[in-house]
């Protein structure tokens, strides 16, 4: 029924009636009421911040009903991460994005605590015109322009740990702007605050590639893609590299 709830293997657990009080009553015999208080507020049916609860891709909510089958996510946002790999870099596959926006979820969650993709450091765009989605993920340059863009030194400094990632001190950040306009891709956005928020790989174990989901596998002829993730931390050599086969054109009589 649920994956990921702190760790967890996913099981499945079957609900009657298939509701809200009855996955939280569920919860409650199987783990213990006091550990679903960490993730839950009673009062209110919502969850605490640190904690998500998806229901098939959408935010799990005290109307949500459940048909069998169903699956809910339950993710543990935490701060910090695993030593970087300074061989490693971040990319995105915008072929495999079917636009489930978790990355923006998990992204706000970390950097806000709130769930809004408006406090998010990734962005997923949608072309109304092919009806594909698109990660908008900061490229982490060599030659990052948006700290040469700054006019505040303090305001944009090196990670300490991780080789050539910018990170934004917003103790500093006199909301110029600057570094949104010069940053290339346009990766680095604007929250409410206005809030500059840039993406800092969080500390070398980016939560939106963990979430990130596997796209099932396709034997299109058009679009023959494997399993795999859209978001990417991975050595250059083990990158998912993609190329999509041009239509034959048909012969009509």
């Amino acid at each position: 029924m649920f994956e990921q709830l702190a760790g967890r293997p996913g099981e499945r657990i079957a609900l009657e009636p298939p509701s809200f009080d009855a996955l939280i009553e569920a919860l409650d015999l199987r783990y213990g009421r006091s550990f679903c208080d960490t993730l839950l507020d009673r009062r209110t049916g919502y969850f605490k911040a640190g904690a998500i609860a998806l229901a098939n891709g959408r935010q799990l909510e005290p109307s949500t009903t459940f048909a069998d089958g169903d699956e809910v996510f339950f993710l543990v946002a935490m701060a910090g991460g695993s030593a970087p790999d300074p061989g490693r870099i971040f990319r995105a596959n915008r072929e495999l994005c079917t636009g489930c926006r978790i990355c923006e979820l998990v992204c706000s969650m970390r950097q806000a605590g709130v769930l809004s993709p408006y406090r998010a450091a990734i962005r997923v765009s949608h072309n109304e015109a092919d009806g594909t989605f698109t990660p908008e993920i900061c490229r982490h340059c060599r030659k990052p322009l948006c700290k040469e863009a700054c006019p505040v030194p303090e305001a944009m400094r090196f990670h300490e740990v991780l080789t050539g990632v910018v990170v934004v001190e917003p103790a500093h950040c006199i909301g110029c702007l600057a570094c949104v306009d010069a940053c290339p891709f346009g990766a680095i956005y604007v929250g409410p605050g206005p809030v500059v928020q840039k993406c800092d790989l969080c500390d070398g174990d980016p939560l939106c590639v963990k979430y990130c989901p596997d796209r099932p596998e396709n034997y299109s002829p058009r679009q023959p893609f494997p399993r795999a993730k859209t978001l990417e931390y991975v050595p250059p050599h083990q990158a998912t590299r993609l190329k999509r086969k041009e239509a034959e054109p048909r012969e009509h009589p």
